[in-house]
């Protein structure tokens, strides 16, 4: 006993000039991460945000009516932006000297849920219709309650998505890729925001383009399993933002809390 009570005196003593005493706690994490109401905390992945901002020519009128909007909350899984440089090895005064020749974007990727809607699958087709004008689709592939496209005409002979015949008098026969008719892109910008502690930070790719896309694939082994699209972007820039989310007068992030968003309070009180 006597032993015991003198080890604890010892340590009582000890911890005058050492504050954490014998049997101090590692507070090196709680510090980093814990302090400023988690402010160096790790971001989580699942708080994001994807905005497309698509050319009204390339959509049907009920696409773009109904259905433009919910194609933000059918994104499953994207990548952010990737960089990487041409460099050069350049020997200056007997001594090595990188340089930077060349800035790339390299491409990203976007995994979307393939809705029993079908807005995933009419995203596509209109994107197809939209630089591949002599792909004929029938019109329900496109407009998910069976109206016409965005001008589209009945008939023999290829036209475009906005429904303008090719002629000689419309730039020749000229069609799909080897056309000059598209001169704006389909996507004019997509967005992605990653969200904490009522702020966001953003990337925004600049005129994108679709380099492949994958609808996926089926199985009758995988009962529970669900199909899902995959497209892989390029882009030609990225511009950066941040700024505080407000879903009242929200500026940023676009449609953020507005669609298919529950706004009903619940407070963990007695009274509900």
């Amino acid at each position: 006993m006597a032993d015991k009570f003198t080890r604890f005196l010892s340590g009582v003593g000890t911890g005058l000039l050492n504050p954490k005493g014998n049997l101090g706690d590692a507070r090196h994490a709680s510090r980093t991460f814990v302090d400023g109401a988690f402010s160096r905390a790790p971001r989580t992945k699942f708080l994001f945000h994807v905005h497309f901002d698509i050319n009204p020519r390339g959509l049907s009128s009920d696409f773009r009516s109904h259905h433009s909007s919910s194609i933000s909350v059918l994104v499953k899984t994207s990548t952010l932006p990737r960089f990487s440089f041409d460099t050069d090895m350049k020997n200056q005064y007997n001594r090595k000297k990188l340089i930077y020749k060349n800035i790339n974007y390299d491409p990203i990727q976007v995994t979307f849920h393939d809705d029993n809607t079908g807005i995933i699958n009419a995203l596509w087709a209109q994107y197809f219709l939209y630089y591949s004008p002599e792909r004929e689709q029938v019109p329900g592939a496109w407009d998910i309650l069976g109206g016409s496209a965005t001008g589209r005409q009945s008939g023999a002979g290829p036209y475009n998505g906005g429904g303008v015949v090719y002629s000689a008098e419309s730039g020749g026969y000229r069609y799909g890729l080897d056309s000059d008719r598209v001169q704006d892109p389909f996507f004019r910008s997509i967005t992605i925001y990653t969200m904490s502690k009522k702020r966001f930070h953003s990337y925004k790719l600049i005129n994108p383009h679709i380099r492949t896309w994958d609808h996926g694939d089926v199985s009758y082994a995988e009962s529970g399993g669900t199909v899902q699209a995959t497209m892989n972007l390029g882009y030609e820039s990225v511009i950066y933002g941040a700024g505080r989310i407000d879903t009242n007068n929200a500026e940023e992030p676009i449609n953020f809390g507005n669609l298919h968003y529950d706004k009903v309070p619940s407070p963990l009180s007695v009274l509900g």
